[in-house]
Formats: structure tokens, sequence, C-alpha cells
């Protein structure tokens, strides 16, 4: 049930690795998990412990474009 997901995730919360989900799905290439964290609220600016954002942990095209492109 989405309305359990919105009310009881909170998709900007930090692992015990200071990751995000959507850094976990970038990462390891996950496209619709990304999509759908995304969809649902995800915050594509919330650094790790690293000071990484999730565009910066993944090496997929397409993850890439999902979360805005890169900053040079």
């Amino acid at each position: 049930n989405m309305m359990y997901i919105k009310y009881y995730i909170q998709w900007n919360s930090f692992t015990c690795l200071s990751r995000t989900a959507l850094h976990w799905a970038a990462k390891r290439g996950h496209e619709n998990i990304v999509a759908f964290l995304l969809k649902h609220g995800a915050d594509p600016s919330v650094a790790n412990g690293k000071s990484e954002l999730p565009v910066d942990v993944t090496e997929n095209p397409n993850i890439v474009t999902l979360l805005g492109g890169r900053n040079k």
C-alpha cells in the first residue's frame, strides 16, 4: 500500500554506513528503484558521510540523468 510507504518510510534517513536509500540504489545501478525513490520524495541533494551525492556514486548514465546530471 503506497499510503503506508508514504507515511512510514523516511527516504532521506541514513544507514549505519551514512548512505541513503538513494545512494544504495544509485551505486548498485537500480534505475527503477532510483526512479521510485525520486518520485516518492527522496532528495538527490543529500550527501553521504563522504560528502558524496547519489549521482557521485553511480556509473550508470541513465541514473545520472534521473538524478539531474553531474555538476562540474
